[in-house]
């Protein structure tokens, strides 16, 4: 986004955004868009600048959330590799009662 080299790193972004939207089935910034009229290249400098960030609700496991915002981290060097965040995923859902 910010013109540095795309890797693997922007892939993890994006499935923090995936994450974000099963748990809340709307778009990601939404209220942003909606409540304040932010246009999307104002939503795209503000998560540039790390001022805003997914959300996730309370109903989420923490698990889940912990890692969406583990993915979706502004420092990108941060980021798990997708294989870190298979097993965090798989670890995530081992432990949650689904029914």
């Amino acid at each position: 986004m910010a013109g540095e080299k795309y890797d693997e790193k922007v892939d993890m972004f994006s499935f923090a955004i995936v994450l974000s939207e099963l748990d809340s089935h709307v778009l990601p910034y939404t209220n942003l868009r909606q409540e304040t009229r932010t246009s999307d290249v104002a939503i795209l400098q503000l998560v540039m600048q790390g001022k805003i960030q997914i959300e996730f609700s309370e109903a989420c496991p923490s698990s889940i959330s912990a890692l969406g915002m583990a993915c979706s981290a502004k420092d990108s060097t941060a980021r798990p590799t997708a294989a870190q965040a298979l097993y965090e995923l798989q670890q995530a859902l081992t432990s949650i009662d689904m029914f």
